[in-house]
């Protein structure tokens, strides 16, 4: 995949096939946009950094992505994207009407033949720009525009909001039902108080990355990405009463020994286990955690 910063880095390349949008998530209804969008390649997704929302609305708790800038733009990679243009949202592109906006992002340099988007997709200064705008300047500008219906997974509709809620709530298993993959976290292993080998269950402590959308406090089943190879586990996350330990993400991994610090891990979270708890002794925890790992193991067929 190809990344570019400005409309004009495009203009001596062909494209065929247009989509604009945050894609928070990539989640099935933008894969629906996307197969869309491949039919006729050279492909081209326009994005923006940081998040309209970000700039728009001021409740940063609010706000947490669902996908890193990185993360969306592996993704769009393997799902066959060939170009990615990410703008930055600003006040003058937050200024710009929607007609200024398509000429300049799209007509001035890029002339692609099709435009997709989702059936509420809007753009320009206050929203004005919609699907029928597309049309109209499509009739002017000689392209095709076209809109992609609503999508439901189980006659749920997909939206990045919902899924937001979702993870939220520790709902992983229906979140991830929408976004037609796990929910994950890359995250830098740091530190930690060792305090977990002495109840045989080490874990790596992983940096809370910032921005990033982090499910509800608790204790969830895992899957671990690690130089390609995939392992099994449980993760923590939030606060570890038993100890007086502040906020935090951890996880043990089945079966493994090697020294990760400093190394980054992909963590998947397949589905919510429990709350978590406060035990009067160490010996009370590990009976817990014994029982956490049983039902892993179960889920897991291992």
């Amino acid at each position: 995949m190809k990344v570019f910063k400005n409309p004009s880095e495009l203009k001596n390349i062909q494209i065929e096939s247009v989509s604009i949008g945050t894609f928070d998530g990539v989640h099935s209804g933008h894969i629906a946009i996307i197969n869309e969008l491949i039919k006729s390649p050279p492909s081209l997704i326009i994005t923006f950094e940081p998040y309209p929302r970000e700039v728009l609305f001021s409740d940063k708790d609010n706000l947490k992505r669902i996908t890193s800038i990185e993360e969306k733009t592996e993704i769009l990679n393997k799902l066959g994207i060939e170009n990615i243009l990410i703008l930055t949202f600003d006040s003058n592109l937050l200024s710009m009407s929607a007609d200024d906006f398509i000429k300049w992002a799209l007509i001035d340099c890029i002339k692609p033949l099709r435009i997709v988007v989702g059936y509420n997709h809007r753009f320009g200064k206050n929203g004005t720009g919609n699907f029928n705008s597309l049309v109209n300047m499509g009739n002017h500008y000689g392209f095709k525009a076209i809109q992609i219906p609503q999508v439901f997974v189980n006659e749920i509709p997909v939206s990045s909001s919902l899924i937001r809620t979702q993870i939220s709530n520790g709902k992983v298993c229906e979140a991830n039902a929408l976004l037609g993959r796990p929910y994950s976290i890359s995250s830098k292993v740091i530190a930690g108080n060792k305090i977990g080998r002495k109840i045989d269950y080490p874990t790596a402590n992983l940096e809370i990355p910032q921005n990033k959308l982090i499910p509800k406090s608790g204790v969830y089943g895992v899957k671990i990405e690690y130089n390609d190879r995939k392992f099994i586990g449980m993760a923590s996350i939030g606060q570890f009463p038993t100890f007086n330990k502040p906020f935090g993400f951890e996880v043990n991994i089945f079966n493994f020994n090697e020294d990760l610090l400093n190394k980054k891990l992909k963590i998947e979270f397949i589905f919510y286990i429990r709350e978590n708890c406060k035990f009067d002794s160490q010996e009370q925890l590990k009976l817990q955690l014994d029982k956490d790992k049983g039902i892993v193991q179960k889920f897991f067929h291992i």
